[in-house]
């Protein structure tokens, strides 16, 4: 066995949520990095439900919120910042149309994130400062 061939390639070509990376243009919907800038930015993206399954993994794929309309494109960053929200998430109009649900928590969990962000970044100077100047 050659090394090349001791792993699967991974590949999303015949992932079904590979139409939501072109229909979202490879950019994350919270922080807008753009998957097309380089591979590296382009790695780090992931399709990602906007309303928590907030089930368990065998039950995902017969959920009601595992639809399209509940997918898109995110970086691992927001990803992550975002398990927090998720927690907090309180679906407050279940009865809604999906698509007005997703819309309504796209929204708060954008702002969500871009406060925890601005959280974060308010000490990045500091830290700078801190550590010095790199070394040459």
């Amino acid at each position: 066995m050659t090394p090349s061939s001791a792993l699967p390639t991974p590949s999303i070509a015949n992932d079904p949520d590979r139409q939501i990376y072109i229909d979202g243009k490879c950019v994350c919907v919270y922080c807008g990095v753009d998957g097309r800038r380089c591979i590296l930015a382009w790695h780090q993206l992931m399709i990602e439900h906007v309303i928590p399954l907030r089930c368990k993994a065998p039950e995902r794929p017969k959920s009601p919120l595992n639809d399209r309309k509940n997918k898109v494109v995110a970086c691992l960053s927001c990803n992550n910042v975002k398990r927090s929200w998720d927690k907090k998430y309180n679906d407050a109009h279940p009865d809604a149309p999906l698509a007005e649900r997703v819309a309504d928590a796209l929204k708060s969990a954008k702002e969500y994130i871009l406060k925890r962000y601005a959280l974060i970044d308010a000490d990045y100077e500091p830290m700078m400062k801190e550590i010095g100047p790199k070394a040459v």
